[in-house]
Formats: C-alpha cells, sequence, structure tokens
C-alpha cells in the first residue's frame, strides 16, 4: 500500500528519506486537515513529515490528503472487526451518515487511485453497517473494474467474500475465499 501511495505521489527518491508509511499511517486525522492548508514547517512535526513537503504542497496531494483525512475520520467505524461466531454489530446512526458523505465522495472523485480508495471505504462502511447486499453490489457495479491498487482490490475482495459469508451464501463466500488464498491475498 505505501509504495502505491508513493508511486501515485511521484516520488522517485531511493534514498529512503521520505518516510511516505510514517506519513500515511502515523498522521492523525487533525494533521492531515491542517496540511492541506498549511506547510508542515507552521507545526512542530517530525522530519518524515517535513520531508514530504515538495510533495504534498502541490494540487494533486492535496486531494490525496482529503482523502487521507475522511479515510482517518471513519478509521473507527471500519476497523472495528468481529469474529464469524459473533453477531455482525447494529447498525449506527453515524455509520449511515459516514455512507453518504463517502457516496458523494467516490462518486465525485475523477482520479482512479482516489476513486478506488473511496469506494473501498464505501465498501466497509456498508458491511460495518450490516448493508451486505449493498456491499456486493457496489462491489460487483463499480469496485470490480477499478484496478489502479492491487493491495485496494485485494482487501475490496476481501469484504465481497465477507458479504457473501454474513448473507450466509457459504458456497459463494467459500469459493471467493478459496481464490484469495490461491492467490495469495491475505
Amino acid at each position: 500500500n505505501t509504495q502505491e501511495w508513493k508511486k501515485y505521489l511521484g516520488d522517485t527518491d531511493s534514498t529512503g528519506k521520505r518516510n511516505w508509511e510514517y506519513f500515511i499511517h502515523s498522521l492523525d486525522q487533525e494533521t492531515f486537515a491542517k496540511l492541506i492548508k498549511h506547510t508542515p514547517q507552521e507545526y512542530d512535526l517530525p522530519y518524515e513529515v517535513i520531508a514530504c513537503e515538495p510533495y504534498i504542497s502541490q494540487p494533486k496531494y492535496k486531494k490525496a490528503l482529503e482523502y487521507l483525512v475522511f479515510s482517518k475520520s471513519i478509521e473507527k467505524h471500519t476497523s472495528y472487526y468481529y469474529h464469524w461466531y459473533e453477531d455482525a454489530p447494529e447498525p449506527k446512526p453515524e455509520i449511515a451518515a459516514a455512507i453518504i458523505k463517502a457516496r458523494s465522495l467516490f462518486n465525485a472523485s475523477n482520479d482512479p487511485f482516489l476513486k478506488q480508495r473511496y469506494g473501498f471505504q464505501l465498501q466497509r462502511l456498508l458491511f460495518q453497517n450490516r448493508q451486505f447486499q449493498e456491499s456486493i453490489d457496489l462491489y460487483k457495479k463499480d469496485l470490480s473494474n477499478l484496478t489502479a491498487s492491487t493491495s485496494i482490490s485485494q482487501r475490496s475482495a476481501g469484504y465481497l467474500s465477507a458479504g457473501y459469508y454474513a448473507l450466509k451464501d457459504y458456497s459463494a463466500a467459500n469459493l471467493l475465499y478459496a481464490r484469495q488464498y490461491r492467490d495469495g491475498v491475505n
């Protein structure tokens, strides 16, 4: 995932001066929101963030930052995992509001890399809100054709499998899980 971001952002530096993994995975929603409006030097941020500054000050990267702000804002809803033997949590109103926003961002995005990621976040939100069939339909209609990111395609296919499992369509889920296992998808 980090390598995909690095490639998308156009960073060809192989010295490792810019630590995109730290940048993408360690910064919080508030810091990303600040970076949309300001430069890293205006804040007491780690060197890893300041080293990324030549990239994040350009318009293309502002859109990437906006995506990261959104992604971090819904993390509390999408990172919860329940085991197969547990009942899925009940739908929550705050997830429904996030679904509306995710759908709007997904529909508005023209950038294939970001569109796929917004779609994946929408799929995760639908799944966590127990809208399993809608999550499956989104994958079939929109996400299966988006291939800008291999890691997101694989993760999205995992939610497709889990959606079938949640609907007790075990034969479809089993087939998809077997394909993912065969292809080395985690």
